[in-house]
């Protein structure tokens, strides 16, 4: 019962966000009652992949160029929407230690459809710190993509659209192009999914870079041709 009070009101917030009646959703720092309930595990049909990245181009800049980059890399909102100018060196996006999960550098080589988005952004953002700077505030990233998801889920044909199904996507796609399961989890920087122990940490140095790239660059061919696909 106070899970489900708490989405109630949780969803009366993100409809006032998303008529501009309220700035933020104090629900959200709520957490919920384990009571058992499974974990989520959406993912995107090919079809509403391609309803959601219609919509992402409805939205205003950074936030449509954000939710494109989570759909293209995979990797997590915070750590995305928190990405530097000086992370990028050489076609290669490094997440600092101090944003990544495991508070390990994480190195995240950048498809050509990756790389264009970071150039479009470079003519808007490129006087700033950050790729994805804040319209509101100066020199600081975007923080929110709420007002973005209540559109897209009140607006489109994904009413259960959430930022963070983008990463399991991702995930699920690379899979079924028969990207391994160690690769996978290196892109992902899911140390269990990528099968990590303390043994392979110390013994198994190899950066994996040269196959994130191909992985990668392999999941943007064929997220471009579901885009385009008429």
């Amino acid at each position: 019962m106070a899970n489900r009070i708490r989405a109630r009101l949780s969803k009366i917030y993100n409809f006032g966000i998303g008529r501009g009646w309220v700035e933020s959703n104090p629900v959200q720092g709520i957490p919920t009652y384990k009571n058992g309930n499974t974990k989520r595990d959406r993912f995107y049909s090919k079809k509403e992949i391609k309803e959601l990245w219609k919509f992402f181009e409805m939205q205003k800049e950074p936030t449509q160029s954000v939710l494109k980059m989570l759909l293209i890399t995979g990797q997590r909102k915070t750590e995305t929407m928190q990405m530097k100018w000086s992370d990028l060196n050489n076609g290669i996006w490094t997440i600092p230690a101090e944003l990544a999960k495991n508070k390990e550098p994480h190195e995240v080589p950048l498809s050509k459809m990756a790389l264009g988005i970071i150039e479009e952004m470079r003519k808007i953002n490129g006087d700033s710190d950050y790729v994805f700077k804040s319209p509101q505030k100066k020199n600081e990233p975007i923080s929110w993509l709420t007002r973005a998801r209540v559109f897209i889920q009140e607006n489109s044909k994904v009413p259960d659209f959430r930022p963070h199904d983008l990463r399991r996507t991702v995930a699920t796609y690379m899979a079924k192009l028969k990207v391994s399961r160690t690769v996978l989890g290196k892109i992902l920087n899911h140390k269990g999914l990528a099968g990590d122990t303390q043994v392979t940490a110390i013994y198994d140095r190899h950066s994996y870079t040269d196959e994130k790239r191909e992985a990668l660059s392999q999941w943007s061919n064929y997220l471009r041709n579901i885009i385009h696909k008429t």
